[in-house]
């Protein structure tokens, strides 16, 4: 899924990952606490539009915390 794309809706998602209701809300739930979900009352679940800019690099990311590293 693309950031800000939204999520089809609960009773699908559940059927198709083969899981009860009660388990995929509380796993929407946890992903939202993570910040990697977004839901709106009324309006849906959607993916986090920011979530891709909190990722980096992890080889920018060593190179810049550890400057000796690089040859």
């Amino acid at each position: 899924m693309r950031p800000g794309e939204k999520l089809p809706p609960e009773r699908e998602l559940a059927k198709q990952f083969d899981v009860s209701r009660p388990s995929l809300r509380e796993a929407i739930q946890r992903l939202e606490a993570k910040g990697l979900l977004l839901r709106r009352q009324g309006g849906g679940t959607f993916v986090q539009s920011s979530l891709w800019q909190s990722f980096s690099d992890p080889l920018v990311e060593l190179l810049s915390d550890h400057p000796e590293s690089q040859f």
